[in-house]
């Protein structure tokens, strides 16, 4: 099994990572660990504002 987790992600110079999710707190978590490990990220509060900042 890789030790890394189930997958993996793209190299972090190369990707934005979109998050979805209700809750504030919940981006505000992942999007800490994403950015601690070199990620940008795009928060969206709703499936609408996701839509609209996805390219």
């Amino acid at each position: 099994m890789n030790p890394a987790g189930p997958f993996d992600l793209p190299s972090p110079q190369d990707s934005v990572i979109l998050i979805v999710d209700d809750v504030a707190q919940n981006i505000q978590v992942v999007g800490s660990v994403l950015r601690e490990a070199g990620y940008s990220i795009m928060p969206a509060t709703s499936g609408a504002a996701a839509r609209k900042a996805s390219p």
